[in-house]
């Protein structure tokens, strides 16, 4: 029961924005931080837990990352790593500011270089492309095979005959 709860008791994604809430009450007024703003450094004020599973013993290689959250673009990448890792992290800044405007622009940026993903798929260059669509509460993986993109966009736009744009699927009108 409860708000923000289910039979099985309270949700956990809810639970863990209190308590990262919490968290950044507690690290604002803290020494460390003031100490950080006073050099012209940035604060602290979040921390990013991670780990879904059993231990690796190792992080994580890409042979190219494309990123502007520092996390991701640390990461190790090693040329012969087999996989590339890209964040679609854009999008955040106008949505921060309600410049949806800009939202929508970095939609069609994101619109574009998904295409050209999946035409690389389509030609052999490339094998399954997983996707990580994340929100304010929760976070979905996708993982597309060269044969699920057929079947994935005729769920999705069913007997249009062809394949839309985001823009398209989230209601924006046919690209121009």
């Amino acid at each position: 029961g409860g708000a923000g709860g289910s039979p099985d008791g309270p949700d956990p994604a809810l639970a863990w924005r209190r308590c990262v809430n919490e968290i950044q009450m507690l690290w604002f007024g803290h020494d460390v931080n003031q100490a950080r703003e006073a050099d012209g450094r940035p604060t602290i004020n979040t921390l990013w837990l991670s780990g879904n599973g059993a231990p690796r013993a190792e992080s994580p290689h890409y042979a190219a990352i494309d990123s502007g959250v520092p996390l991701l673009a640390s990461l190790s990448v090693e040329p012969d790593a087999g996989r590339a890792l890209e964040s679609f992290d854009r999008f955040v800044d106008p949505a921060r500011r309600d410049d949806w405007s800009g939202w929508r622009e970095q939609l069609q940026r994101f619109d574009l270089r998904l295409g050209g993903v999946l035409r690389q798929q389509g030609d052999g260059s490339i094998g399954s492309v997983t996707l990580v669509l994340c929100g304010r509460e929760r976070a979905k993986t996708l993982t597309l095979g060269p044969r699920d993109l057929a079947g994935f966009w005729r769920r999705l736009w069913p007997g249009r005959g062809r394949t839309p744009s985001l823009a398209e699927l989230f209601g924006e009108g046919p690209a121009a």
